[in-house]
């Protein structure tokens, strides 16, 4: 896998956002994951069952939000 940037860039643009948005990182967390659904609804050739996979790192939140907005629109 590529790594377009690294875990630390990641972080820091994650915190540069939260205090320029003057949100908590949790609210930042949950309008990534609503524009991911809102894509990939928009986008999805099928309705078969999907499942979320979240790797190592911070991503596990990403997924568990994407999952339960998933889940809320059926």
């Amino acid at each position: 896998m590529l790594n377009l940037i690294t875990n630390q860039q990641m972080r820091q643009a994650d915190t540069y956002t939260c205090q320029h948005l003057n949100i908590e990182s949790v609210e930042l967390m949950e309008q990534a994951a609503k524009a991911f659904v809102e894509l990939f609804i928009k986008y999805s050739l099928s309705d078969k069952e999907i499942s979320i996979v979240a790797g190592k790192g911070n991503n596990g939140g990403d997924g568990l939000a994407i999952a339960r907005l998933l889940h809320e629109k059926g």
